[in-house]
């Protein structure tokens, strides 16, 4: 059966319970896309949590472990940015540290990886960019909120302005304004 990736409203459920995302293969090179996809959603309010082991220290304020096993905390997301034939051990230490998501970043791809995250309990996510996918949620929300504006919008200014055939006329409890 051929892979194909969650329905956009279920990712964004995932996203909206997520709250620890360990990034492997994120670089300290500000000029990387990993690092400025992590920057992006560390800004959007996720604790994100490097995974490279050949970067000792920090990488954007936070400690960067050499393997998943080494994170101490739970973690929601496991965010791939690797080779896709590079993927299959990290699917399987995604699934032993307890992990609820295997995301691979956009261009990532690897159907083995998807079925022992599936196979472990893991929702997996493919050929998606995180960032991305979390502005399209967060679009939808707008696109909602404008909707039911418009809607609430258009209900008072009927309520308000009863039309006239020469002008507008404001209707307000014990007083009565004509435009010319």
């Amino acid at each position: 059966m051929a892979f194909e990736n969650p329905p956009r409203e279920r990712i964004k459920e995932l996203l909206a319970g997520a709250g620890n995302v360990a990034v492997v293969g994120l670089s300290d090179n500000p000029d990387r896309i990993s690092y400025m996809v992590a920057e992006a959603m560390q800004k959007k309010g996720y604790r994100i949590i490097p995974v490279n082991p050949t970067v000792s220290g920090s990488i954007l304020g936070e400690t960067c472990y050499a393997s998943l096993g080494d994170i101490p905390g739970p973690v929601d997301i496991v965010n791939v940015f690797r080779r896709s034939e590079t993927v299959v051990p990290v699917a399987e230490e995604a699934v032993r540290i307890g992990a609820k998501v295997f995301w691979l970043q956009q261009g990532i791809f690897n159907e083995e990886a998807a079925d022992i995250a599936r196979t472990g309990g893991l929702e997996a996510i493919m050929d998606r960019c995180i960032k991305v996918e979390f502005d399209i949620a967060a679009r939808r929300e707008i696109s909602c909120f404008i909707q039911t504006f418009v809607v609430i919008y258009r209900f008072i200014w009927l309520w308000i302005f009863r039309g006239t055939k020469g002008g507008r006329r404001l209707i307000l409890p014990g007083r009565h304004w004509t435009a010319a």
